[in-house]
Formats: C-alpha cells, sequence, structure tokens
C-alpha cells in the first residue's frame, strides 16, 4: 500500500510536496428540519479552487463527556471531475475522470 500512496502523493497525481493541502471552504449550508442536507463551498486541490456541494449522508449531535459540550459531526459526498483540478493523469488510457469524494467532520460547540 505505501507504493499505492506514494504514487498517489506523487508529482504524476497529487503533487503533494508542491501542494501538501486540500482545502473544502464552505460558503452556504442548506438545512432541513434544522440538520444540514448539503453544503456549498469551494475546493481548492493542486492550486485551483472550483465550487462544489457536499451531500450529508449521516448527520447528529450529542453531548461529549469529554469536552464536556455538544458535538456535532456529519458524513458528507460528493463526486469531481478530477481533471478540472489538474489531475489527468491516465485519462487519455481510459481511466475515469469522476472521483467520489467522502469527508467525515466534527466540531465542538463554544
Amino acid at each position: 500500500m505505501d507504493a499505492f500512496d506514494n504514487h498517489i502523493r506523487s508529482s504524476d497525481i497529487l503533487d503533494a510536496e508542491k501542494y501538501p493541502e486540500m482545502v473544502f471552504k464552505s460558503t452556504k449550508w442548506h438545512f432541513e428540519d434544522n440538520k444540514p442536507v448539503s453544503i456549498d463551498g469551494l475546493l481548492t486541490m493542486k492550486g485551483v479552487t472550483k465550487p462544489v456541494t457536499l451531500t450529508t449522508t449521516k448527520f447528529g449531535c450529542y453531548m461529549s463527556p469529554i469536552f464536556k459540550a455538544q458535538v456535532c459531526g456529519g458524513d458528507f459526498v460528493t463526486q469531481i471531475d478530477r481533471t478540472q483540478w489538474g489531475v489527468d493523469y491516465l485519462v487519455d488510457m481510459g481511466m475515469t475522470k469522476v472521483v467520489d469524494i467522502k469527508i467525515q467532520a466534527e466540531a465542538v460547540k463554544q
């Protein structure tokens, strides 16, 4: 798996040495019954920023005994055309352009 991970990080694909982070920044949250159903935002990858919408697949809140505060978390998904961010590796050989992105996040109320 190390060889695979190293290749994904290489300049052939994500160029993680030059671009060590991918960032999603939300711009608008959409709610139904006080729960987020989707989140519009901007995804920056390889120095390119494009709009994407994350869809909520799971969301919940609970009182954390560790933080002694409310914690909310969720699972979010989207699909992107990776070539829009300059990730073109093997597309010319027929490899799919479409990539699923899955994000899990938790936040502590302050």
